[in-house]
């Protein structure tokens, strides 16, 4: 009867401090866990402020006024000459 009621304090006892231990195990996980998304949000913070300033230095640059390739230019035509075309053929299936 003895070793029942040693082992009966002993296991509730053991139990307690098991448990306990299980509870700073986890905490240091949650700690070590907080800490990696400490540095996270950071390295976010940093991301953020650099794609603004990214932003802002694209929008201060002039849109370009020339958009010719190369040299190369399409020639302007009015469009009067446009118009006559479609006039001639337009009138060219009514016959």
């Amino acid at each position: 009867m003895k070793n029942f009621l040693k082992g009966l304090v002993i296991g509730s006892i053991g139990l307690a401090v098991i448990q306990n231990l299980v509870q700073v195990i986890n905490g240091c996980g949650d700690l070590a866990a907080n800490k990696l998304q400490i540095k996270a949000l950071k390295d976010q913070k940093e991301a953020t402020i650099i794609s603004k300033e990214i932003e802002k230095l694209s929008c201060d640059c002039e849109t370009p006024s020339d958009t010719q390739c190369i040299g190369f230019a399409i020639p302007e035509e009015p469009e009067s000459e446009y118009e006559y075309e479609e006039d001639r053929k337009g009138a060219k299936k009514r016959k």
